[in-house]
């Protein structure tokens, strides 16, 4: 029995946590950019059995799009073009995300098995837009990840959530090779505090 209760008074706290959203506050700065996912994508007109059935036994999943197949395959280590580093690096430098503390609990707005919402009531600035509430999600499964989504004036921004002082802005960036062909960058930008 004793063992029991010191087992509850272990596990009850950290399953308690794992229900709640994490606390932001104060000012969340750009650090730098990393590789999510990377894809190649090719579009193949669809009289052109010939390519299509190439990319096919290359692996390539493809998806008829009116006229055109559009044909897709992940890539794995395939390192960021220094051209597009540098553009993200360049956009994102110095800027910044400042949660200010509020003094209001979250006000959970949907729990269910698979996915907690909350709105949270609290100042977020970035670039002279500011929100006074944010939403926040919790989504359940084997890892549970945290998002937020943030509606400024100019325009929603959606973070994950890694902990109390790193948050990650997924973005997308694509290189062309030609008309057809493309590479595909999911991007993570990274905020710490």
């Amino acid at each position: 029995m004793k063992n029991l209760i010191l087992a509850l008074t272990i596990v009850f706290p950290l399953l308690t946590f794992a229900n709640e959203a994490i606390r932001l506050d104060g000012m969340y700065t750009y650090k730098q950019v990393e590789v999510s996912q990377v894809r190649d994508v090719e579009l193949v007109p669809s009289l052109n059995t010939a390519r299509y059935n190439e990319l096919v036994k290359d692996k390539y999943q493809c998806y008829l799009r009116g006229d055109f197949f559009m044909c897709q395959k992940f890539i794995k280590g395939a390192e960021l073009p220094e051209g597009i580093k540098s553009e993200v690096n360049r956009a994102w430098d110095g800027r910044f995300f400042n949660f200010i503390a509020s003094s209001f609990d979250p006000e959970m707005t949907n729990e269910s098995d698979s996915l907690l919402e909350w709105d949270i009531f609290a100042t977020v600035r970035f670039e002279g837009f500011q929100v006074s509430e944010y939403h926040y999600y919790l989504l359940k499964g084997e890892n549970d990840v945290h998002k937020i989504s943030l509606n400024f004036a100019s325009g929603q921004k959606w973070f994950v959530v890694e902990n109390e002082s790193t948050l990650s802005m997924p973005i997308q960036k694509t290189e062309r090779k030609s008309p057809l062909k493309s590479r595909v960058f999911e991007l993570s930008l990274i905020f710490n505090k």
